[in-house]
């Protein structure tokens, strides 16, 4: 009987969600003067091998060129981690942020937090086992169109380095304003403890702005974390039907937090 409700809930809102792979792809852009950028990362560390991948993905950014690094902000959200993480140095403007409880499945509340703490206008949200090369990230800063939002191919990575081409958006990476992320009023903190508060992201996303979202020139990097996560996804049924008739919650950052450390990137390397 659950599965088949939980086949009804993807058919009725999940599918909407595959629009994205069917949005417009721009094909190039207006490159104006570069802009702040904030990229935001909610991490959830089980065990040590987790936490190196994270580190990984994050010393990528160290190799992008001073111009961008002077103006980039990466935001990480440890969402109640059960590992006591020791965070090595880094040559970032970097900034950590501790959830204090452990609150299954709250990435959705850890963007929300992360997107009240940073300090720019143009946002980037992604989940830790992506990262973005420097025309991705070039293009988020440059871009003269802010009025719209954008998702963005995948390039999955393997283990041996091996490129393949997915042809289709990441469902929880977008690149916007501030203003429209809170004018969506971020991810709703009701679907905390489940999996779905994404799924229900993206629909108030496409009903709120159906011809303002676009498949961006360039693309996004994933490399799985085999191994080393261990969450099991218990979707949420009646909750997405009822806020498939209702409106969304509102009700930001119900949890605990704290500033926990940052560095400074110095041009100096």
């Amino acid at each position: 009987m659950y599965k088949k409700f939980k086949a009804y809930i993807h058919s009725k809102i999940y599918g909407k969600c595959r629009e994205l792979r069917e949005m417009p792809k721009k094909t190039d852009y207006v490159s104006g003067d570069i802009n702040p950028l904030s990229l935001i990362y909610p991490i959830y560390v089980e065990n040590q091998k987790g936490l190196e991948k994270i580190i990984n993905n994050i010393r990528y950014y160290e190799k992008l060129p001073d111009s961008i690094l002077k103006n980039l902000n990466i935001i990480i959200v440890n969402d109640g981690s059960p590992l006591k993480i020791e965070w090595p140095d880094f040559n970032l403007n970097l900034f950590i942020l501790n959830i204090k409880e452990n609150i299954k499945w709250n990435s959705g509340g850890a963007k929300n937090l992360g997107v009240c703490f940073c300090p720019t206008e143009r946002i980037l949200t992604s989940d830790i086992d992506h990262y973005f090369p420097e025309q991705t990230i070039e293009f988020c800063m440059r871009t003269t169109d802010t009025e719209n939002i954008y998702c963005f191919n995948q390039i999955e990575i393997s283990e041996d380095g091996k490129e393949d081409n997915l042809n289709s958006p990441h469902p929880n990476i977008f690149f916007m304003t501030k203003t429209k992320y809170f004018m969506l009023h971020g991810y709703d903190e009701d679907f905390s403890g489940y999996y779905g508060d994404d799924i229900f992201f993206r629909k108030i996303l496409l009903d709120k702005f159906p011809d303002k979202i676009f498949i961006a020139p360039v693309d996004s990097y994933i490399q799985e974390f085999k191994d080393a996560f261990n969450l099991k996804r218990k979707l949420n049924c009646r909750l997405l039907l009822l806020r498939k008739k209702y409106n969304h919650s509102k009700d930001m950052l119900r949890f605990n937090f704290e500033f926990y450390k940052s560095w400074k990137y110095s041009e100096q390397r």
